[in-house]
């Protein structure tokens, strides 16, 4: 799992996909102050790290929840999937995610989410995922 939710201020941390040995160890102890928490279950987490799966917040014992693992492997399916994409993509998806949480936060009714998080169950993933009042949005965007 890549991101948890930090305890005191309930807000999303997600670890950078490389780290130098000082930032890993320091996210470590910071869950060996149980900090970090399953934002599914709110189970508290460790930091694991290792060649083949980088850095990663992991339930204790391995015994991770169900909603988790069906996120993580949609994570997986839609990192294959956006694969074939330009890095101006995620960037235009990571402005436009940022700028959709900062509206949810200043209206109630707004819920956004990565697509593969709020629907892991699909085969393909939308980009995100927004919900108006009760109106559901996809959005998939196409660069070219």
């Amino acid at each position: 799992m890549r991101e948890a939710l930090h305890v005191l201020d309930n807000e999303p941390v997600r670890l950078p996909l490389s780290a130098t040995t000082e930032e890993i160890n320091n996210f470590k102890k910071l869950a060996d102050k149980d900090l970090y928490q399953c934002p599914y279950c709110h189970a508290k987490l460790i930091v694991k790290s290792g060649e083949e799966r980088g850095l990663y917040f992991s339930h204790q014992h391995s015994e991770s929840c169900e909603i988790s693992r069906k996120v993580d492997k949609a994570e997986k399916k839609y990192s294959k999937q956006v694969a074939r994409e330009t890095k101006k993509h995620k960037v235009i998806i990571d402005i436009i995610y940022d700028e959709l949480v900062v509206q949810s936060k200043i209206k109630p009714n707004i819920e956004v989410e990565y697509g593969f998080k709020a629907m892991p169950d699909l085969n393909e993933y939308p980009d995100i995922w927004v919900k108006v009042d009760n109106k559901e949005l996809q959005s998939l965007l196409l660069l070219t």
